[in-house]
């Protein structure tokens, strides 16, 4: 994660999400029966998940700016 600016010492905080819990999720369309997999929709389209769902913030630490992060 590259942050923009950090003013304040802390941690982040990374914690994977519950598919169950997903906000706005129902059951996946093309991976059907696949307990881990929900169905997202945004502003666009609609998904469906592949993988853990992460809640990724910023924590203790004090931020301000852009965040970005790289997935390999």
């Amino acid at each position: 994660m590259n942050f923009t600016t950090v003013s304040g010492t802390g941690n982040t905080s990374v914690d994977p999400i519950d598919p169950d819990a997903l906000p706005g999720s129902q059951e996946a369309v093309k991976n059907a029966g696949n307990p881990g997999s929900k169905n997202i929709a945004t502003a666009g389209a609609q998904f469906d998940t592949v993988g853990m769902a992460l809640d990724i913030s910023a924590g203790t630490a004090t931020v301000s700016g852009d965040i970005q992060i790289t997935m390999p």
